[in-house]
């Protein structure tokens, strides 16, 4: 990815890869292949709701979607995670399987951590994901894809957006 991108300094000895991954390479080329369109607008959100099958002793449910100034944020329900107790200020869901969201376009997005909320000692922990880039306004589904050490699972949802003033 750093060859990709010119990054250079990085320290890092292994010789390039000779592609990336398709989910990568369609994020590094979103923007060059077509003009950016709107993320919905602020105070929108997708009802939507979907249990994903059981990756790696971990059960994921998605429980819906909003837009706000922080871009598109993906609600999610983990269990059979245990919880990472490195930094007693901040506590971080450990193993969840990553989690990529490929739009009805066809493009990739990532999601990364933000705002986790344990449930107590059992395991269990609501999430809000951040989904990198934004999704457009107006996507009417997506496909939510866990990748796991050992599978990978996915669950198309549809989304219908409602705007709340």
């Amino acid at each position: 990815m750093c060859a990709r991108l010119g990054i250079t300094g990085h320290g890092i000895t292994t010789p390039p890869a000779a592609d990336l991954p398709d989910r990568w390479l369609s994020m590094l080329t979103r923007y060059h292949h077509r003009s950016p369109q709107p993320a919905p607008a602020p105070g929108s959100w997708a009802a939507t709701a979907a249990e994903l099958p059981e990756l790696d002793g971990a059960s994921l449910a998605v429980l819906g979607l909003h837009h706000s100034g922080r871009g598109t944020i993906l609600h999610l329900h983990a269990g059979g995670v245990t919880m990472e107790d490195d930094w007693e200020y901040y506590r971080a869901v450990r193993p969840l399987p990553a989690l990529w969201i490929r739009d009805n376009t066809g493009r990739w997005h990532a999601t990364r951590d933000y705002a986790p909320r344990p449930l107590g000692d059992s395991g269990e922990v609501t999430l809000e994901l951040a989904i990198a880039p934004p999704l457009e306004a107006g996507t009417p589904w997506i496909d939510v894809v866990a990748a796991g050490q050992s599978a990978e699972v996915r669950a198309r949802l549809p989304l219908s957006w409602k705007w709340n003033p």
